[in-house]
């Protein structure tokens, strides 16, 4: 009896054994596959990067700091000019520019004479074709030309006819001692607009208004626009449309009012001001500078296209008033 029970102990302990043994395996088992599996994303923890607060000066005069993940300076600006020299804001190498060009920027006041430098236009045969002095402009009591630093300048050159699609600006320091090797210039490559490339334009690109005192070029793209003036006696306006076709929208109007009505409608973003002489100011209404202008929905593509080109001929804008 002794002996059964025994035997029965026994095989209930191996069993149990046997048991154990197997749970423990598969445990073991399940943890290898587990930390093997490529289907399991343990998630990682985000390593913080902490660049040092540092800033780097550009040559434009702007700063850069340190980013990560590298902690390397971010690139500078590109400079349109010399670096610690000339820097062009306004224009870009082989902008279009029509007569007459503005030019904003920024040179050392070394570069200045009497607050002045000269600025010229030639042509791709190396023809001068205008200059002007650009000049110092002043933004607070403060500010001067007769600095290490840079100062802001401003010209605008009136140029004759080009007998090439490309040419060039030029900037020259104004170096008023014999010696030559004091001398700095920097050349923009820039191309004319279809605009200025023939004088004589035809009658319909040429828009003269002797009443509002203004004048404008107009692209080939814009043949058989309509030119309607205000009827009301209190609206001093022209606006350009195109009729045969096409929805009788206006594209753009030009407007006059005197400076005080100005400086009450100034603040509305679809008028861009032209200009100031005399104590009236000529603004555009609509398509000024506005790209992807769509009217309000109602333009259809051909005036859209046209929309996108108001700024080029805005450029073309003169005062007649005192010719």
């Amino acid at each position: 009896m002794n002996k059964r029970i025994s035997t029965t102990l026994a095989f209930s302990v191996i069993i149990i054994l046997a048991i154990l043994v197997a749970g423990i395996s598969f445990y073991l088992w399940r943890g290898i596959k587990t930390e093997n599996s490529p289907l399991v994303n343990l998630p990682k923890k985000n390593k913080i990067i902490a660049c040092t607060m540092e800033a780097k000066l550009c040559p434009d005069g702007s700063a850069v700091s340190r980013t990560a993940p590298n902690c390397e300076f971010a690139p500078c600006p590109e400079i349109i000019g010399i670096a610690n020299k000339i820097i062009i804001t306004s224009l870009k190498p082989n902008d279009e520019i029509v007569s007459p060009v503005l030019i904003l920027g920024s040179a050392v006041g070394g570069w200045f004479f009497e607050g002045d430098f000269p600025g010229e236009v030639y042509d791709d045969n190396g023809k001068k074709l205008g200059s002007h002095f650009c000049s110092f402009i002043s933004k607070s009591e403060e500010d001067t030309w007769m600095t290490e630093d840079f100062a802001d300048f401003r010209c605008e050159i009136n140029f004759s006819e080009p007998k090439t699609e490309k040419g060039y600006l030029l900037f020259k320091k104004d170096n008023p001692s014999d010696r030559r090797e004091l001398d700095e210039e920097f050349k923009l490559p820039v191309k004319f607009s279809e605009i200025v490339k023939n004088t004589n334009l035809l009658d319909w690109r040429s828009y003269k208004n002797e009443k509002l005192g203004f004048s404008l070029g107009f692209l080939e793209s814009w043949k058989g626009y309509t030119a309607t003036e205000s009827s009301q006696p209190s609206d001093q306006s022209v606006s350009f449309s195109f009729n045969n076709g096409h929805q009788p929208f206006s594209i753009m109007t030009i407007r006059v009012v005197l400076e005080n009505e100005w400086n009450n409608i100034s603040n509305k973003s679809a008028l861009t001001k032209i200009t100031q002489d005399n104590g009236r100011v000529y603004f555009c209404d609509g398509c000024c500078e506005q790209k992807g202008d769509t009217g309000g929905g109602q333009f259809d593509q051909f005036q859209k296209d046209r929309c996108d080109e108001a700024e080029k001929i805005l450029q073309t804008f003169e005062l007649i008033v005192n010719k």
